[in-house]
């Protein structure tokens, strides 16, 4: 029974239903006021309550919603309604575990009340539990097949899990029901991009975006999409619309960031780092990448600085470990490094880059044995990694073991294979000097010139690869500096006989 009471020429039940109107129009904030009317009129109006928490949700104010929703409670504690909705804004709070215990309250009362179902499986999914979510999206769905939001969250559970093609399956399903779904069309997208179909996820985004010109993820989404295709300037225009829309979504400013820094604009990316630190001081990828940054611009203690703001707040990043171990190494603090690579493979035993970086620093403290294991665990890994098969070559080359080394490089590149059987057959030539003398093999005026010209050939290769890795360099120049001395005395000895 409404009271007869009115307020402004009006009753409760009429400010309720002016509420709702105003509601269903977006205007949250006016449709609160009709709420509070109907409520100076009537304390007891249950749906005034529970519509006013549904305003304040949609405003993001979910403590003051709780508050209205346990009002609600207080008249009337089997209003479904009010458990279902307090477990959305706890939800919506991230305080998923409490949300599930109001989820279950409701289905208590009602066995059959899809959107708790649908609801219990949304706080399980943002906790990881995946496996579980999708039974409560398939109970949500057994009530009613055309529940689009449980097709949606299906999809999410199954792209979170990286079953990316039974996702896009259950995307469809809830477009099928309602094709202007936009959160749908976003979820698709970003299922193909985990796919690498780029193309085909920004036509998801562009749908999404017809729908929905407001939908920031979409946005931010299709600027990814663009970033992965290498179309980074592209994509700092889509990551910009996100901003023009939401300057807090801390996303698009973070890969606003890594699409600079991927065109060398490292001191821009730097600032949209910044921005994004502004927003969430905790967002650990932002200090990695902001480290990154700084790392490239050959600021290195600074780089340290910022990886170790990132393993303060997520210490198992094993990437941050193995580059703040690339900066110290480019410091010449060797020893320091190898611990910091040493952290990231206690993490991840199977990092590739960082049992070749570690290898790096061995080398260059002369522990070449070690160093060697060091790439042998690299190449076990990924038996591709031509930096490692050549700075192996490099180091077994230190330890005089000169088929071995060659046999790397050979791995290392193949299209110069060439080059390094050349280098082979000097050493053969040398060999053979040193067991049968000089005049056995070298006295003749043929033989010094094929000499001349694989110094000759020699050279041009070290002239031409002056570019390569600076330990590449030093071979091929101490290899030269070896066969020119030799030549030498070849001369000499030569001279004498002549005269």
């Amino acid at each position: 029974m409404f009271s007869k009471k009115k307020i402004d020429g009006m009753t409760a039940e009429e400010w309720f239903e002016k509420g709702n109107t105003l509601y269903d129009q977006g205007k949250y904030e006016e449709a609160i006021n009709c709420y509070n009317k109907a409520l100076e009129i009537d304390p007891n109006y249950i749906d005034a309550w529970k519509n006013k928490g549904n305003a304040l949700s949609d405003l993001g104010r979910y403590e003051e919603a709780i508050n209205c929703y346990n009002k609600a409670l207080e008249i009337d504690p089997k209003y479904v309604h009010a458990w279902n909705n307090k477990g959305n804004a706890l939800s919506n709070l991230g305080r998923y575990e409490e949300a599930i215990k109001y989820y279950d309250k409701a289905l208590e009362i009602d066995p059959k009340y899809v959107d708790a179902w649908n609801g219990k499986g949304v706080a399980l999914s943002n906790l990881g539990r995946y496996e579980e979510a999708i039974k409560y999206y398939d109970k949500a769905l057994e009530i009613d097949p055309k529940y689009v939001d449980a097709w949606n969250g299906k999809g999410v559970a199954l792209s979170n899990l990286g079953r990316y093609e039974e996702a896009i399956k259950y995307y469809d399903k809830a477009l099928e029901i309602d094709p202007k779904y936009a959160y749908a069309w976003n979820n698709k997208g970003v299922a193909l991009s985990d796919l690498g179909r780029y193309e085909e996820a920004i036509e998801c985004y562009d749908k999404a975006l017809e729908i929905d010109p407001n939908n920031v993820y979409a946005w931010n989404n299709k600027g990814l999409a663009l970033s992965n295709l290498g179309r980074y300037e592209e994509a700092i225009k889509y990551y910009d619309k996100a901003l023009e829309i939401d300057p807090k979504y801390v996303h698009a400013w973070y890969n606003k960031g890594n699409a600079l820094r991927k065109l060398g604009r490292y001191e821009e990316a730097i600032e949209c780092y910044n921005k994004a630190l502004e927003i969430d001081p905790k967002y650990a990828y932002a200090w990695y990448n902001k480290g990154n940054a700084l790392y490239d611009l050959g600021r290195y203690e600074e780089a340290i600085e910022c990886y170790d703001k990132a393993l303060e707040i997520d210490p198992k990043d094993v990437d941050a470990w193995n580059d703040k171990g690339n900066a110290l190494y480019d410091l010449g603090r060797y020893e320091e490094a190898i611990k910091y690579y040493d952290k990231a493979l206690e993490i991840d035993p199977k990092y590739a880059y960082a049992w070749y970086n570690k290898g790096n620093a061995l080398y260059d403290l002369g522990r070449y044995e070690e160093a060697i294991e060091c790439y042998d665990r690299a190449l076990a890994i990924d038996p591709k990694d031509v930096d490692a098969w050549n700075n192996k070559g490099v180091a077994l080359y230190k330890l005089g073991k000169f088929l071995e080394s060659i046999i790397c490089f050979g791995k290392a590149d193949k299209k110069n294979y060439i080059l390094y059987i050349i280098i082979t057959l000097i050493f053969i030539q040398i060999a053979w000097i040193l067991i049968f003398g000089w005049n056995w093999i070298l006295i003749t005026t043929i033989n010094l010139i094929i000499i001349y010209i694989i110094i000759k050939t020699t050279y041009f290769w070290i002239k031409y690869w002056t570019n390569k890795k600076k330990i590449e360099r030093e071979i091929f120049e101490m290899e030269k500096r070896y066969i020119i001395k030799e030549l030498k005395k070849l001369i000499g000895e030569y001279d004498d006989e002549d005269d």
